[in-house]
């Protein structure tokens, strides 16, 4: 055996030590729990484009049956189903990160300086709250210890500096919360009113995302924000929020954060999944081998709901600047009292017995 005074990467300086070491240490990580222990897998979508609909799950050019894209519409990973994908179909990801994970059996520096930087340089994503419970309980609380690749995120996760959370929850969650029955509803429920003092625990944490969504089909309006985000006070200073975008009929200053109320977050509103899986609730499985009720996906517009109109009539690319347009315009009709809704169906009769030598009035 030899000595760390021997080792070639042990004498160089720590600087660029580290920087060496960085090569073996990915940007961006999810964490899951699976089976009763904690895993990590690489994350394919590092640079997520958040004002997507769903119709991008639909890849082209592979072919792909309504049933797998109604799959990946209804992921709870949200916008990172790509990374559930990867992560199932990888063996759970314990061969993701075996670079890294080689360095642990180098020496005890090593082992303590790849930590280190893990903790302070990775992106920690995590898409449940079970995941995020556990992950989050330390030893000293008296719970139980994390198992987490040889022991190995025990370290990490106590002194990690940057952590990004996705969830999309049954939205009969967030209604839980708000009625004040959450203490007898799911687990989730339970878990989302302590998650302030579950993240509280990550005391060198400077830097927290939160990406929420409900998983039905109606407008995230549905949701009463001052309620369900409460727990997340505590946390304000290092927090951004990415929220769905309010419905103009639908808001109001008591339950939501509006343009025109006060917020104590950051908050960016984003376009909400318009693409939807909808299982057949007249399945009779007495007349189909399957056990699975047949899905097909469905469209239903969210606002801006005159968003698809305005792209087919005017240009296929559009701007930032551009979509903020579309949503002032329309949100001036909700406010003169033009029920928006309504008229694009009256719109949508027109195209129907739109002929080449008419104009539509849009």
């Amino acid at each position: 055996m030899r000595s760390q005074s021997e080792s070639t990467l042990l004498r160089i300086p720590l600087e660029i030590r580290n920087q060496v070491l960085g090569y073996l240490i990915t940007d961006q990580l999810h964490v899951i729990l699976h089976k009763g222990a904690l895993h990590w897998s690489i994350c394919i979508e590092p640079e997520l484009a958040f004002d997507l609909d769903g119709s991008e799950r639909n890849l082209q050019g592979q072919t792909h049956s309504e049933k797998t894209w109604a799959r990946r519409l209804r992921s709870s990973w949200g916008p990172h189903w790509r990374c559930e994908e990867f992560f199932q179909d990888r063996g759970r990801g314990k061969h993701t990160l075996d670079g890294a994970l080689e360095l642990d059996y180098v020496c005890k520096q090593v082992y303590n300086e790849v930590h280190a930087l893990m903790a302070s340089n990775t992106m920690f994503q995590i898409t449940d709250l079970e995941t995020l419970c556990y992950a989050s309980t330390s030893k000293d609380t008296g719970a139980r210890q994390l198992s987490f690749l040889h022991d190995v995120g025990r370290r990490v996760i106590a002194n990690l500096v940057r952590l990004d959370i996705t969830l999309r929850l049954p939205l009969s969650v967030w209604e839980s919360i708000e009625s004040g029955t959450s203490m007898l509803a799911s687990p989730q429920a339970v878990a989302w009113m302590g998650i302030g003092t579950a993240i509280g625990q990550l005391q060198r944490l400077t830097k927290l995302s939160i990406w929420l969504d409900h998983d039905q089909q109606c407008s995230w309006s549905a949701v009463n924000e001052r309620c369900i985000l409460a727990p997340l006070l505590p946390l304000a200073k290092i927090l951004r929020l990415v929220l769905p975008k309010l419905h103009p009929d639908l808001e109001t200053s008591e339950r939501h954060f509006t343009e025109d109320s006060a917020s104590p977050f950051q908050i960016r509103r984003v376009l909400r999944q318009r693409y939807h899986a909808q299982s057949n609730e007249h399945h009779d499985p007495r007349n189909d081998a399957s056990q699975d009720p047949p899905t097909k996906v469905i469209f239903k517009g969210d606002f801006p709901i005159t968003l698809e109109t305005c792209r087919f009539f005017y240009e296929p690319d559009f701007t930032s600047a551009s979509l903020e347009e579309i949503e002032e315009d329309e949100r001036d009709k909700w406010r003169r009292g033009v029920d928006v809704e309504l008229w694009m169906k009256n719109l949508q009769d027109q195209l129907d017995d739109f002929s080449p030598h008419e104009y539509v009035d849009i």
